[in-house]
């Protein structure tokens, strides 16, 4: 019986755990933009650098061009101010 108590209560723990991986926006300005290197860089005004490849490059909805505003949806956790890359998930050109 011990057993049984031990599963459930292991299962109820299984089901609590958040499955959604957590996002961070960012919108902020355009300020430079270098397409001639591999990878091409997006600096935005906040200090946030977006590294892309060419492809990735393409998918931008509307044209990046200085001074416009993007908005970059990052899967990271909200809490996490290391400089390591995050995985991008969308990145739009208002």
């Amino acid at each position: 019986m011990e057993f049984r108590d031990f599963l459930r209560k292991l299962d109820e723990e299984i089901i609590s755990i958040p499955t959604s991986i957590p996002k961070v926006v960012k919108k902020s300005i355009i300020r430079r933009i270098e397409i001639k290197n591999n990878p091409i860089s997006i600096y935005l005004d906040d200090g946030t650098k977006i590294a892309l490849t060419y492809y990735e490059y393409r998918r931008i909805k509307n044209e990046p061009k200085v001074g416009k505003t993007m908005t970059v949806v990052f899967q990271r956790n909200p809490t996490d101010k290391t400089p390591m890359p995050s995985k991008i998930e969308s990145i739009k050109v208002d």
